[in-house]
């Protein structure tokens, strides 16, 4: 059985793109990730978890840090992401481009009109089919609790169900989204570091060139991560 943590970034209608990403590993190795990870929160200075905006925000969890102190820090975590999982997945849709295609429908009906919809389908879509090159026959897709979007991952279950051929959907161990809190499923924390920063590299906002000029981004980047995305090119 293979794992997926995912988690999200950004809002539709004020960001300019929402990110839907994370990493996958099989369970005996999100445990040790898990176990790993927690030791490095109790590291002084301590910390009680890892979000991506309060990290380069410099506050809450990070208030009264330097850049250095805080790059250091989350460059750790890297290093723990790359030994237990190294597989990133982020699915990205850029707000004005998706626009363009907001009143079509696919072959099975499907609406593209809510951006998040889309992203669940082409995540949960996209990792059953890869599924048998990873040696697996079994998924778990594990999504952040606090997702603003859970009532669209409901649908999108629903119609993978629904359109797609048993043999795809048996791959899939939950018949329904299975939610846990970062806080509890430690592996949805590197979930949400890949997506803030994922957001912030397709963000043409200066605000981002903190996240962007940070080698804590160049680490996230040499992770092998595949990218699907509707983007401002196409």
């Amino acid at each position: 059985m293979f794992q997926s943590a995912l988690d999200d970034s950004g809002k539709d209608g004020i960001s300019p793109a929402f990110v839907l990403a994370g990493y996958s590993a099989r369970p005996a190795e999100f445990m040790d990730m898990a176990d790993a990870w927690r030791a490095l929160l109790t590291k002084e200075p301590k910390l009680d978890y890892i979000k991506g905006y309060e990290a380069f925000g410099l506050h809450t969890q990070f208030k009264d840090w330097t850049v250095d102190e805080r790059d250091q820090r989350l460059l750790e975590f890297i290093e723990l992401i790359a030994r237990y999982s190294g597989k990133g997945i982020a699915f990205v849709i850029d707000s004005e481009p998706f626009s363009l295609i907001k009143n079509l429908k696919d072959e099975a009906g499907v609406s593209f009109k809510d951006p998040y919809q889309v992203a669940y389908l082409w995540s949960i879509s996209t990792l059953l089919q890869v599924l048998p090159d990873l040696g697996e026959d079994v998924m778990d897709m594990v999504f952040d609790c606090d997702l603003i979007t859970r009532r669209q991952a409901a649908r999108a279950y629903k119609s993978i169900l629904k359109e797609w051929p048993t043999e795809i959907t048996q791959r899939l161990l939950r018949k329904e989204p299975h939610w846990e809190d970062d806080r509890q499923f430690l592996p949805l924390q590197a979930a949400d570091l890949l997506a803030y920063c994922v957001r912030a590299g397709r963000d043409p906002d200066e605000r981002h060139d903190r996240v962007r000029d940070s080698p804590v981004y160049a680490a996230m980047r040499s992770i092998p991560t595949a990218l699907a995305y509707v983007d401002r090119e196409r």
